[in-house]
């Protein structure tokens, strides 16, 4: 009896630390490709993991990174695209990537003011920031796709996609 008792609470902690797995698995990988194969392989894994109280702090990032970068990934909105990508080329010197040093030219600051006001209510903020997080948002998703290249975020989304908001 205790030999059959001790199995199971084994069992149950082998199925819960392989359950961890897979989720330090996500959070160690870095590569687009690697973090695709690693959600493929253990998407019910990952939806039961990320359920847990323990790794809801996991879930709330890889739903938020989701949909701030889907109309990004997608181009579902040409015209804000547009709108950052002629600004990137006017300033984009200034503020290359988000890893860069805050710009101090004030015309970077006075021309994402402009940005705000061709648009107030798409760029309305809960806490107030000298850039714009949809800005933020538009430059992450870039910079992706210089690193890595267009296939491999479209790829990432759509792995991604089998895991958030469940």
């Amino acid at each position: 009896m205790k030999k059959t008792i001790f199995c199971i609470v084994l069992l149950v902690f082998f199925v819960t630390i392989s359950k961890a797995q897979c989720i330090e698995q996500l959070a160690m990988s870095t590569n687009p490709d690697e973090i695709c194969d690693v959600i493929n392989s253990n998407v019910s894994c990952l939806r039961e993991t990320l359920n847990r109280n323990e790794y809801r702090a996991y879930k709330v990032k890889i739903n938020y990174l989701y949909t701030s970068s889907y109309p990004w990934v997608y181009h579902t909105n040409p015209e804000k695209e547009k709108l950052f990508n002629n600004f990137y080329d006017r300033f984009g010197y200034l503020y290359p990537s988000l890893i860069s040093a805050k710009p101090t030219n004030p015309e970077f600051y006075q021309a994402l003011k402009e940005i705000i006001a061709t648009d107030p209510n798409y760029f309305k903020q809960v806490q107030e920031t000298k850039i714009p997080i949809k800005y933020i948002q538009w430059m992450r998703v870039k910079g992706m796709r210089n690193k890595f290249g267009d296939a491999s975020i479209v790829r990432l989304m759509q792995s991604a996609s089998k895991i958030v908001n469940y």
